[in-house]
């Protein structure tokens, strides 16, 4: 059976990626790729000049052909089958796509293993997710392709976008739509880049937390624990609440909704061993008006425990254009008026949640 891949309440006028019926979304964007890829040799030429060049490990060649798995098969590999497989003249690129999903299992170690009868054969990964992990053993690896001066051990889809965006043309123009749809867009915030991509810009909205962490130690006598876009905060056992997590997330990998846009979270958790004491936490889930703009409250004390033994109660958002601003100073200001606000309402739903 197959589903609508996109949403189609909106208008699309008379984009063609809008169109059609899939299996699932990957296989779409693929499909869609490929025939976007073969119709614009510009930009294809483009995209495989850049792998090569960020790679560092190859020369440009002249892009060919992208052909899909629809019509190519590896000798000896029938139930498994990259993507794509970009064709030069001097060597071929096999690509294997993600948007949201994770790697499957072996899919990188069987593709590496893979070869052409006439030229060199590499492998890439692509994908929308900025938190997996590729093995040491496929980094070892001769023919797998990483660019050489990201953080990140695979390529991204928002790598890509730019290619496309600077190209004129209608169809072009159709697909960095589509793109953007898929939140394939590189993220910028007021004069902000990437955080969730950019290293250094990583680094500046971490440096960016640190006073709110020493807000948050003073005013609950907590022990901060700050890493990666997230700052916890650990409060006194005697409290209902435990850990306080506030951090930003640009997919929906981190919970259990589709985010329109990337957002600040303010989570507040409690161990699942102490259930009985969070039962009766008022259930408020809607919206907060704010100077900063609207705030989102869940209540999720239904959900299941993390890797830690902790549950979710309650959990703040706000839209992150909201909190970025070029100015660092106004930008930790930001962020502590809207941890404030949001330990205010907390205490003003139940009062004896810090008891």
């Amino acid at each position: 059976m197959t589903d609508f891949f996109f949403n189609l309440t909106k208008d699309f006028h008379s984009n063609v990626f809008f169109c059609s019926q899939v299996s699932n979304r990957e296989d779409g964007f693929t499909r869609s790729w490929e025939y976007f890829l073969n119709n614009n040799n510009e930009i294809a030429q483009s995209i495989t000049d850049y792998v090569a060049e960020s790679s560092g490990r190859l020369e440009p060649s002249e892009f060919v052909e992208a052909i899909d798995q629809s019509r190519f098969s590896f000798k000896h590999h029938a139930g498994m089958q990259p993507d794509l497989v970009l064709l030069c003249k001097k060597y071929c690129i096999v690509c294997e796509h993600k948007l949201s999903s994770v790697q499957g299992n072996d899919q990188l170690p069987t593709y590496l293993k893979f070869r052409h009868p006439e030229k060199p054969l590499f492998v890439i990964y692509i994908t929308n997710r900025t938190d997996e992990i590729i093995d040491e053993s496929i980094l070892l690896c001769q023919n797998y392709l990483k660019p050489k001066d990201s953080f990140y051990n695979y390529y991204l889809w928002k790598n890509f976008y730019p290619f496309v965006k600077n190209h004129s043309g209608k169809l072009a123009e159709d697909f960095i739509e589509f793109m953007e749809l898929l939140k394939m867009k590189p993220l910028n915030f007021n004069g902000w880049g990437d955080i969730f991509k950019d290293q250094k810009e990583m680094k500046n909205f971490e440096h960016a937390l640190e006073p709110i962490k020493y807000y948050l130690v003073e005013e609950l006598k907590a022990i901060p624990l700050l890493k990666n876009l997230s700052l916890q905060i650990r409060v006194p056992k005697r409290m209902r609440i435990q850990v306080i997590h506030l951090f930003a997330a640009e997919s929906s990998g981190y919970m259990d909704i589709e985010l329109n846009e990337p957002r600040l979270f303010f989570q507040l958790k409690r161990n699942v061993q102490n259930i009985e004491q969070i039962k009766n936490l008022a259930d408020i889930s809607g919206e907060i008006d704010n100077n900063l703009g609207q705030i989102s409250v869940r209540t999720l004390k239904n959900f299941k425990p993390d890797s830690n033994g902790l549950i979710i109660l309650r959990e703040y958002s706000i839209e992150l254009k909201n909190i970025l601003v070029k100015d660092m100073p106004r930008t930790q200001e930001n962020i502590k008026a809207f941890s404030r606000k949001c330990l205010q309402h907390l205490e003003t739903s139940d009062s004896n949640v810090f008891k």
